[in-house]
Parts: structure tokens; sequence; C-alpha cells
């Protein structure tokens, strides 16, 4: 009976050791991991089995936290924005610092589309949000449905670009990366190069047949003041005075104004828009 007994304490130690230092690495646990036990029986082959897959283990964690810090110095070094979003278009952890820079840091785990609300103007977050609900149905080509999601965002007078990478498993979105660049430089320098147009084709049109250039101001001056002055007016008038000045603005090169002639007959053609013409869309 002592002689049983002293082999299952011999038994016993050993594999409680095992043990403890199993559940250590299961609730990941850094540092060395002591497993004493030295015997040359089979109890002493799993312990000498179990200290090489934890010095592997180890190894191998330490390869992927260099790995990991390499990608986050990358992230956070370069001029492009990054987000990833899980398949139900959920905000994950990896994203180049510049996003948070651009657009704040995000308060917990919460959805792309409530992430962009209140931070950038307009129906942006809106329009994400029913973009990923066509994605998600899978009715529809994934192609097209990208196609939908917002490509522009407006945040605090700057300009961003969205571009959308998809991440696929068996044809569907696992996940999404949203690549964001500011692209306010290249709009002021489009606008530069669109005032030189205009001013070009102004001068152009007035040495060609000056006469034609002042009916043109005259009339269409009209017209911008009847949309002006006038914002109680019956929102058809408002439209097709709109179109108006956009044609005209369009025969004679002022691309600007017939650019905003046509934001404008969009918005007052929007069935959820009810207060027609703001003060700025006046101004």
């Amino acid at each position: 009976d002592l002689e049983v007994g002293d082999t299952v304490l011999d038994l016993v130690g050993p594999l409680g050791k095992l043990v403890k230092a199993a559940r250590a690495i299961g609730q990941g646990e850094r540092g060395d991991i002591e497993i004493d036990v030295h015997t040359n029986d089979e109890v002493g082959q799993l312990a000498h089995a179990f200290r090489e897959m934890a010095t592997a283990i180890r190894d191998r964690e330490a390869r992927i936290e260099a790995r990991n810090r390499d990608i986050r110095l990358v992230l956070d070094n370069v001029g492009q924005g990054f987000i990833t979003l899980d398949s139900d278009g959920t905000l994950l952890s990896e994203r180049s610092r510049v996003v948070d820079e651009w657009f704040g840091a995000p308060q917990g785990p919460m959805k792309f589309w409530d992430y962009l609300e209140g931070r950038v103007e307009g129906k942006v977050a809106w329009w994400f949000g029913c973009g990923w609900a066509m994605i998600q149905e899978d009715q529809l080509p994934l192609a097209l449905c990208l196609d939908q999601l917002p490509k522009v965002a407006h945040r605090n007078g700057r300009v961003f670009e969205f571009a959308y990478r998809p991440i696929l498993k068996d044809d569907k979105v696992q996940k999404l990366i949203v690549v964001i660049d500011d692209i306010t430089a290249r709009v002021e320098r489009e606008k530069a190069e669109q005032a030189q147009r205009e001013t070009m084709s102004i001068f152009r049109r007035m040495l060609a047949d000056r006469c034609s250039l002042d009916d043109f101001f005259v009339e269409v001056g009209e017209m911008v003041r009847e949309v002006v002055e006038h914002p109680g007016q019956d929102s058809t008038l408002v439209k097709r005075q709109l179109h108006t000045i956009k044609g005209n603005a369009s025969l004679f090169g002022i691309e600007s104004v017939a650019e905003l002639c046509h934001r404008l007959e969009d918005r007052l053609g929007d069935p959820s828009n009810q207060q027609g013409l703001t003060s700025e869309d006046r101004e």
C-alpha cells in the first residue's frame, strides 16, 4: 500500500505542475513558464515536449508581435486613411493613425455609418448605411453595390475621397477596407483651373460677340435675382429658372454656375427636401 501511494504521489505532483503550466499558457501569460519535471519516465517525456511547445509558442508570439509593430509603424506613417470593417459593417481595431486625426477616435465598437454621423457633412453616413444594406442583401452584383457607396465626404472645409477594397470568402464580403484620401488640395487646384478656363471663355466671347455677352448677363442676371429675392415662389418655377440658367451658363463656358444649378436642381427634386433652397444656396 505504501509503494502504491508513493507511485500515485510521484504521478500527481508532476501532472499538477503540467496542468498549472497549461492553464498559464491558456490564459496568455508571458515570460518563462517553469515546468520543474525532469523524470525519465513517460511523464518526464511529456514535460519535455510541453517545454518545447511553450518555447515554440513564445517564439511565435514574439514574431507576431514584431510583425504587428511593423504593420502599425507603416499604418501610422502613411498619408492615406485605412479602416477595416467586419461583415456587418462594424469598425475593427485595424486603422491608420491619420483616421483619428481627421475624424476623431471611435468610442468603442460601432458601425461605420454611426462613426461618420456628425463627423462629415450631408447624408454621407445615411447613404453608406443604405449601401451596406444592399451588400448584405446580396441581391445585386457586388461591384454595383460598392459603386453606390459614397465616394466623397466634406469635413471642416476639407474634402475626403473614399475607395473600397472587399475581402471575400466564398464570394461573400467578410471584411471591407475603406481607403481614404485627403483631396482638398486637388479640389482647390481644379477650382483654380476651372476659374481660369471660365475667365478665358468670357474674354473670347467678349472679343467675338460683345453684344451676345451683354445680353447673356442681362437675361441670366434677371433670372438669378428672381431666384434669390423671392424665396417663397413655387419650386417648379425655381427649377425651371435654374435649368435655364444652367443651360445658358454652359453655352458661355461658365462651368461653376452650371454645376451649382445642377446640384440645386437635384436638391429640389429630392422628395425628402421640404425646405427648398437654403440661404447658403441663394448666396
